[in-house]
């Protein structure tokens, strides 16, 4: 074992990506069979933590090219979105989200915003090259992520169909991205029923665990490492026992934790995305919110499947963002204002931009950098970000 390379991040997240096909089709295997047939049957963990440092590093430069194409200057609100819980400077601290595949439906994500961009940069005949690879992207992107970890269906698919929408109204003239969007709403929920039926099984998990280098498996299960753990023993759990995780956050009272990380973070989000100045306006707004709202109320559907409530505010979180800033430049989002009922006077709408005084900023700042978000299985002492055990690393070095 000299010289070999353990396990640099949670042994949960690791063994997810290592999920493959050697115990027969099933649900989450395809990046984990693309690295089995990589490796020529050496260690994997050493090829995966390259990997996800190497995708993190490509979502914060594709996270950066979003923030400078929304053309806000404004440094105060990049360093409030690179901050938040859940966000690139958390991933960057703690080897926490990134570590998990939702990075790489934010990398396809991010890189739909790009494409977006450069569609609405050019002449509308200049566009169809761009919105052919925006629609080919989106379908044969959705499915391989799809068939990756079946969750996208709910933390990216939302994201990915309301801005495919966007982009239909603002090209009618164009009858093949018509046709490519209803083939995109169609696949991605049939691939996730393909997910479903191949669930998976003890057996199959068995395979898979048995079909990794002995390496690997005393890296992640010293103890045990004949026996199937982590994410690959959670193919063989039936529906039920996922189901169970929920009721931990209740009977450990970790809901209380998610209830303020969650109302925190889309305030948040709120101030980052509110930074469009349409959206005070007397008693009328845009479709910008209900285009943010949408995807981001369907997503809620994570928290009542499994119980990594931190990683769905994370991921939700992050979605918002990219999908925020891309669509400040959105003629269809900004340009046709709504009516709308309140039940607040008028002038309390133009009055909301005291949220953007200095003291709501460094509220915000302090809640940053103060709190830390788990991925999940919430307690008291770790809800803060350990600054101390930075010192001690550095000291260390």
């Amino acid at each position: 074992m000299a010289g070999y390379n353990p396990a640099q991040f949670n042994v949960w997240p690791a063994s997810e990506w290592l999920i493959n096909y050697q115990g027969g089709f099933v649900r989450r295997g395809l990046i984990g069979e693309i690295l089995f047939q990589l490796s020529s049957g050496n260690a994997l963990l050493p090829l995966l933590n390259r990997l996800v440092f190497f995708l993190y590093v490509f979502y914060y430069l594709i996270f950066l090219l979003i923030f400078w194409f929304a053309k806000i200057r404004n440094l105060s609100l990049l360093i409030i979105a690179l901050l938040i819980p859940g966000g690139i400077f958390q991933m960057g601290v703690s080897t926490s989200f990134y570590t998990r595949k939702e990075i790489i439906f934010l990398i396809l994500f991010g890189s739909l915003c790009l494409i977006y961009h450069r569609i609405t940069s050019l002449e509308t005949k200049k566009r169809k090259a761009w919105l052919a690879s925006f629609a080919l992207l989106s379908i044969f992107g959705g499915v391989f992520l799809t068939l990756s970890h079946e969750a996208y269906l709910f933390m990216g698919f939302p994201y990915a169909a309301i801005l495919f929408w966007v982009v239909k109204k603002e090209n009618p003239e164009q009858l093949f991205f018509n046709w490519a969007f209803k083939v995109f709403l169609l696949a991605i929920p049939l691939t996730f029923s393909l997910c479903v039926a191949k669930h998976g099984s003890v057996d199959i998990a068995q395979s898979i665990w048995n079909s990794l280098p002995l390496l690997d498996r005393v890296a992640l299960s010293p103890h045990a490492p004949y026996t199937t753990y982590g994410a690959v023993m959670g193919i063989g759990w039936d529906k039920l026992q996922a189901l169970s995780t929920v009721y931990g956050v209740f009977v450990t009272t970790g809901w209380v934790y998610w209830i303020f990380f969650a109302l925190a973070n889309y305030i948040v989000l709120g101030y980052i995305c509110g930074n469009n100045a349409t959206l005070f306006n007397k008693a009328h707004t845009n479709r910008y919110i209900s285009l943010l709202s949408i995807p981001c109320t369907i997503s809620l559907v994570m928290f009542v499947i499994a119980s990594d409530w931190g990683r769905w505010i994370a991921s939700s979180g992050n979605h918002v963002i990219l999908l925020g800033l891309t669509l400040l430049g959105s003629h269809y989002a900004n340009s046709q204002r709504l009516k709308v009922f309140h039940l607040w006077p008028e002038k309390w709408i133009y009055d909301a931009r005291f949220i953007y005084s200095k003291w709501v900023f460094w509220i915000i700042i302090f809640y940053e950098i103060i709190f830390m978000m788990p991925e999940c299985c919430v307690q008291y002492p770790y809800i803060f970000t350990p600054y101390l055990s930075f010192t001690k690393v550095i000291i260390h070095w």
